[in-house]
This record gives C-alpha cells, sequence and structure tokens, in this order.
C-alpha cells in the first residue's frame, strides 16, 4: 500500500513538473552555468546574471536574489522563505544546485562538498557537517556562496564549496531561540541558542545548541561462506543514545580601513551509547558502544588590502579531536571481547594567499602546510578460563602536505572568463602498527609530489545559453579516520578495520554544464587510479567492513534540474533527475557483476496556503541499482512540514519526516568466497514541532552585501 502511494506521488510531482512548462507567467530569465566533477561511491530565480569580469549583477526579486561572478553563485537569502526553517540544514534543501539529503553528504552535481563559514573551512566529515548545520539558525544566515569549480587554491582534494555568510549588521544586537520536540521511536530534543551584536568596526556571532537524539535501529542480517558452506540470517535491534552540546563563536575586527582580523571558534562534544543485540535460530551476540569525543577548532585569519588591485591574506587553523570508545562484544553469554580506543588527533593548517588583479584579470599565488597526527591506543581485554588476556596494539600516523599554486583568471571577453592553474603537492606520511600478542610490528614511510593542473572556461551565446567546460586532475587521499587497522567492533554481525597501504586515488575529470532560463544541466565523465571507497571482505568467518583501494573506476554522470516559481511565486518548485554509471576494474576479484545505472529523483516544493502558512513537501527516490560489488536496493522518502507564522517574533512548524518508513539502507555483495546482505531502517521517521524566536534590537541597520571578488577564502 505504502509503494503504491509513492508511486502515485510520484506520477503526480512528475505531472506538477511537466505543467509548471506551460505556466503562463512571464518572467526576465537568464541562466546559469556550473563546472568541475567529483564522485563518491557506494525564492524565485526570476534573473541570474553572468559577467566576466569582477562586476556583479544581481538579480533582485521578492524571493532569492541570485547572481554569478567567475563560475560562482551568490545567492541572497534575506527575508526569504529559506529563513522560515528550522535550521540552515533544512534551509539548504530549498537552494538551487544543492542536494541535500538526511544522512547523506552535500553534494553539488554529484560533487560532495566542502562547507564555509564567513570563509573558513569546517573541519568536519559524515555526520559531523550535518550535525552542526542543524545547529545553525537559517535567520542568521545573509547569504549562500557556491562554488563548483574551486580553483588551483583550493587543496586538490576539495571537489567543491559552499560558503555559508553570516547577518552582518551595525550597531545592534539579535537574539534567536529554536527548540524542536519530537517523536521517533522515543522522545527527542534539538535546542539552539544564538546571539549577535555588532558595532562599528566589530561584528560578533555566538550559537549554542544542545541535541537529544535517541535512535532504535533495526536491521535483517544475512551472511554466506563458500569455504564452509555456512549461511545464516539474523535480526538486530539497536538502541542509540546520544547527547551533544555544541558552541560556535566568531569575532571580526576592523583595523582602520585596510586591515581586518577574524577570529572563529567551533567546539563539539558528545556522548554516545549504543546497545545492540543480534538474534538467530542458534546464535545470540550483544554489543555496547559508549564513545565519548570531543572537538575544537580554531581559526585565525589576516587580511591587509593594499589598494583596489591587491590583497594578502594569511592565517591559521587549530584542530584538535579526542575520544575514548569502551566496546563490548558478548556472544553466547560466554565469549566476552572487550576493547578501549583512545583517540588523539591534533591537526594544524597554516595559509599565505596574494591576489592580485590587473588589466586581463586575477593572478592569485600562494602556499599551504598541514600536519596531521593521528594516535589510536588500541586495547582488547579477552576472557579465557582463568584469566582476562590484555592486548595492546597502538597505531601511529603522521601526515605533512606541503603545497604551492598559481592561478590565473582571464577576462577573455565581457561573456566569457577563463580560469587556469597549476599547484605542486608534496606529502610526507610515516605510520607504525603493533601488536604485544604477536609481538610484532610494521611500519612504513611514503614520500610524494604531485602536479595537478586545472581549467575552465565559461561564455555565453547570443541566445542567452550559459555554457561552463572544466577540466581538473585531482588526488584524493586516505581518510586519516579510516586508517587505523585496528579490527573494531561494528554493528550486528560486523567489525571494522583500516588499511594502512591505501594509497592517494588520482582523479582526471572533464564537466560540461549549460543552462537556459530555470533549467541546469551539465555532463560529466572520468577516471579514478587507486580509487578508495569502503567494502566487506571475510577473515576466519568474520565480515570485515574495510578502507581500500580499486585498481581502476571509470564514471559518467548526467543531470537536469528545473526551479522556478509559478502561479504568482505561489509554489516555489525545485526538482531535478541525476543519471551515473560506474564500471570497476580491480584485479583482486575474479567475477565483477555488471553495474547498471544509477538514477535519483528529488523534488522541493514550498506552497504559500495563506498570509502566515507555507506548506513544504520533500520527495526523493533512487531505484534499485548494483555498482559491481554491491547491490543496492530502492530508497525513497516523503517528508511534509507545515510554517505557520503566529507573532512577528515567533513561528511554529509541524513537521513529519519519512512518512512511511521508506528511507531503508538495503544492500548485498555480489562477490563470490562470501556473501553479506543488510537491510537495514535507521529510525528515520519522526513527527513533531518546532517553535522559533527571534528578537532584534530597534536600531537594526542591515549592511550591504560584502563585495564578492575576492577569490581567496580562506581555504587548505
Amino acid at each position: 500500500m505504502k509503494t503504491l502511494f509513492l508511486t502515485f506521488l510520484g506520477l503526480f510531482l512528475c505531472l506538477s513538473f511537466c505543467f509548471a512548462q506551460s505556466d503562463s507567467t512571464r518572467y526576465d530569465e537568464n541562466e546559469v552555468d556550473t563546472t568541475s566533477f567529483y564522485y563518491q561511491f557506494g525564492s524565485d530565480l526570476d534573473a541570474i546574471t553572468i559577467r566576466a569580469k569582477a562586476e556583479l549583477g544581481i538579480s533582485d526579486t521578492s524571493n532569492l536574489k541570485v547572481s554569478k561572478i567567475q563560475g560562482k553563485y551568490i545567492i541572497s537569502v534575506e527575508n526569504t522563505h529559506f529563513q522560515t526553517m528550522p535550521n540552515a540544514w533544512e534551509g539548504l534543501k530549498q537552494i538551487p544546485l544543492l542536494k541535500v539529503s538526511d544522512g547523506k553528504t552535500l553534494e553539488v552535481q554529484q560533487k560532495q562538498v566542502l562547507v564555509e563559514i564567513n570563509g573558513v573551512q569546517l573541519q568536519l566529515q559524515g555526520d559531523e557537517v550535518e550535525n552542526y548545520l542543524k545547529s545553525l539558525d537559517s535567520k542568521s544566515i545573509e547569504s549562500i556562496e557556491i562554488n563548483p569549480n574551486p580553483d588551483a587554491s583550493y587543496s586538490t582534494e576539495i571537489s567543491a564549496i559552499i560558503n555559508i555568510k553570516l547577518n552582518q549588521f551595525l550597531n545592534n544586537y539579535k537574539i534567536g531561540l529554536t527548540t524542536t520536540n519530537g517523536i521517533r521511536t522515543n522522545y527527542y530534543n534539538s535546542t539552539t541558542f544564538n546571539y549577535a551584536v555588532n558595532k562599528k568596526g566589530f561584528r560578533s556571532y555566538l550559537s549554542y545548541s544542545f541535541d537529544y537524539l535517541p535512535r532504535f535501529n533495526t536491521s535483517k542480517v544475512a551472511q554466506g561462506f563458500e569455504n564452509t558452506a555456512s549461511f545464516s540470517e539474523f535480526n538486530y535491534e539497536e538502541n542509540n543514545k546520544a547527547i551533544t552540546h555544541q558552541l560556535f563563536l566568531n569575532l571580526n575586527f576592523d583595523i582602520g580601513k585596510k586591515n581586518n582580523l577574524d577570529f572563529t571558534q567551533s567546539y563539539s562534544s558528545q556522548n554516545s551509547l549504543i546497545e545492540g543485540e543480534t538474534k538467530a535460530t542458534n546464535f545470540h551476540r550483544n554489543i555496547e558502544l559508549n564513545t565519548n569525543s570531543n572537538f575544537l577548532q580554531l581559526a585565525q585569519t589576516w587580511k591587509h588590502t593594499f589598494n583596489k588591485k591587491s590583497n594578502l591574506k594569511a592565517g591559521s587553523y587549530q584542530v584538535f579531536k579526542n575520544s575514548d570508545a569502551k566496546n563490548i562484544a558478548l556472544q553466547e553469554s560466554e565469549n566476552n571481547e572487550r576493547q578501549n580506543i583512545e583517540t588523539t588527533i591534533p591537526i594544524l593548517i597554516r595559509f599565505l594567499d596574494y591576489n592580485y588583479t590587473g588589466k586581463y584579470g586575477t593572478t592569485s599565488i600562494g602556499s599551504r602546510f598541514n600536519t596531521i597526527k593521528v594516535r589510536n591506543k588500541n586495547k582488547t581485554f579477552q576472557s579465557g578460563e582463568e584469566q582476562e588476556t590484555k592486548i595492546e596494539s597502538p597505531f601511529n600516523y603522521n601526515e605533512s602536505v606541503l603545497a604551492f599554486y598559481i592561478n590565473q583568471g582571464i577576462d577573455v571577453s565581457e561573456t566569457s572568463y577563463l580560469s587556469i592553474g597549476l599547484r605542486s603537492e608534496s606529502s610526507f606520511i610515516d605510520y607504525n602498527f603493533s601488536n604485544s600478542l604477536a609481538n610484532q610490528s610494521y611500519s612504513d614511510t611514503l614520500r610524494y609530489t604531485n602536479l595537478l593542473f586545472n581549467a575552465s572556461y565559461s561564455w555565453q551565446t547570443k541566445k542567452e545559453t550559459y555554457f561552463t567546460l572544466a577540466f581538473r586532475n585531482q588526488i584524493q587521499r586516505p581518510n586519516y579516520n579510516s586508517l587505523n587497522p585496528f579490527q573494531l567492533i561494528s554493528s550486528d554481525v560486523i567489525y571494522f578495520s583500516g588499511d594502512t597501504q591505501v594509497q592517494p586515488a588520482k582523479l582526471y575529470g572533464l564537466t560540461l554544464q549549460a543552462s537556459k532560463g530555470s533549467w541546469f544541466f551539465y555532463t560529466q565523465a572520468g577516471m579514478f587510479d587507486d580509487f578508495i571507497s569502503s567494502f566487506f571482505t571475510e577473515s576466519e568467518e568474520r565480515v570485515i567492513q574495510t578502507y581500500k583501494n580499486f585498481d581502476r573506476v571509470w564514471l559518467a554522470g548526467a543531470g537536469i534540474e528545473y526551479y522556478k516559481p509559478l502561479f504568482d511565486k505561489k509554489w516555489i518548485l525545485k526538482t531535478g533527475l541525476d543519471f551515473s554509471y560506474v564500471k570497476l576494474d580491480d584485479t583482486s576479484y575474479e567475477i565483477i557483476e555488471p553495474a547498471t545505472p544509477i538514477f535519483t529523483f528529488n523534488t522541493t516544493n514550498v506552497i504559500t496556503l495563506a498570509k502566515n502558512y507555507k506548506l513544504n513537501l520533500n520527495y526523493e527516490i533512487t531505484p534499485t541499482y548494483k555498482d559491481g560489488l554491491l547491490e543496492h536496493k530502492t530508497s525513497q522518502r516523503l517528508d511534509i512540514n507545515l510554517t505557520t507564522k503566529i507573532h512577528s517574533k515567533v513561528s511554529l512548524l509541524f513537521f513529519a519526516n519519512d512518512i512511511f518508513k521508506t528511507d531503508i539502507r538495503w544492500e548485498r555483495t555480489t562477490v563470490p568466497n562470501f556473501f553479506y546482505e543488510s537491510n537495514q531502517y535507521n529510525d528515520i521517521r519522526s513527527f513533531g514541532i518546532t517553535l522559533r524566536w527571534n528578537f532584534a534590537g530597534k536600531n537594526y541597520e542591515q549592511r550591504q552585501l560584502e563585495d564578492t571578488d575576492d577569490t581567496s577564502i580562506d581555504r587548505l
């Protein structure tokens, strides 16, 4: 019944999408283009202007204000439906070009995104990014800057940028409070407080959030091993209780007319307790994963403006990640295994940028120096007949990267722009891992230098169609969080183990984008050498998820998006269809099943029902597909929320997420030797209410949007 309903819903949305093309409302429409490419396995848009040169054209509408300069999109969200959303994460779902799905990474046309706040990078990964953006008040955001094709001044691993600019206002203060109370399987709460005060030459923003987010996750698991002809099926249930505190502070000072200092601090603390139980006819296993983690990022940036043509920017980031995990696995009430993993990760980033704008364009030169140290104190306690055995397996990893770059932007004409860049990155890596039980250890030292190149060309035709052709040679370094080779107790019946032998992946990607009116198109192709991703393997009849290289991956993708206000701007429609295809070549697998195309359809609808009532309807579906190693079953999701303004300073949002519990993660291996299947639901369906209260002083005076022609945003 649920599948039938969602099928009819999808048909309705498609028909609505088609009907939108014949809308009789006349708009003055110019278009957009985009750039670059990266693939990972496994409101009103009436006018968008493009200028090759630094002068920026802005479309002034009652909803979103969108402009484009040198391949970047600047979207002003002041006094739009974006600011009615309960947090920044929900608001981003309505922004053109962005793909935002709960539990997944942010994407711009199939490229993973790095998030910046006022130009300062967030050194967060995975769920950390989503959790942080859910703690950021949407009403505190002034504009969203999307850069789908970073130039050589950015680290080669960065495929796309979202820079979120916070409100800047003079001689005033702002206070905001947002609290969400909802029901999944259990009650949960999220509360955010923010405060801003700005004076002449000084701006500040403070945000604090508290989250209590229990989840009850369920899955059906199956595993089999060819050597022993064994096959087992299990039911797995998991109680996941997490309490999180997050604090964000930004201080910005003007020192005279030519100097600016910016200080940013991000801090989070989380306690997570996972209690899981796996049951089968002749099998019973309990796990308990108790983790305390802390994250602190400090950033300092100094910018000096010599004159209108040149500026210098220097700065440093310090990041400190600490966690203490205590894991227990109890199988058949006797085989007791305990683990204690203490992790310390300090990261230091230093950078220097110089920009000069001359007659023919902008020249950028600079350098970066990054150091990362990973310290894992891995301990295992195994119960024996007489005593408990303690096994120590420490892992230490050190990485330093020194980079130099030069990038040249050239104004070819009034309607065309060329950007070319060259970047050199030298990596210095050493690591060691040992095991006290086997009295063995191994270590290695790696030294390599990569010379990387990027180029993009944007132009406008006489028929007001915009194009961008981009090429980028990138490398992707291993995720330092996934290199620890220690076998960690994970969920259901699997373990996780990293691989210290992972080599950087090399990507060669070509992208073509075009846009006309409210339509956005893109197509892209590329090749990965030593592609990096996670997959399963088996050892002694254990299924182990690992992080590894694959010899080569060929990939292709295309997509289309339509974004337009309809019916006198009472219905804002954003809908898109993405296609991708991957082909895996790897000699370590005897058989690799042919991959099938991957399609994803998504739509976001903001409908004004009355003066103070807005309905949001979001729907997404990805049909079944194969990537060569895994078969992924259909996943779809429907979210509905209603926003009402009950006072000039107070609003309510009623929400229902994943109403039919269809946002599942169901995948199974398609390789020989072993079999693993997991049909998992992560307690996503929720119903609840969000209360938002905002207050500003009477002398409120909004600052003008800052110029966006400075391309030297803080970056790696």
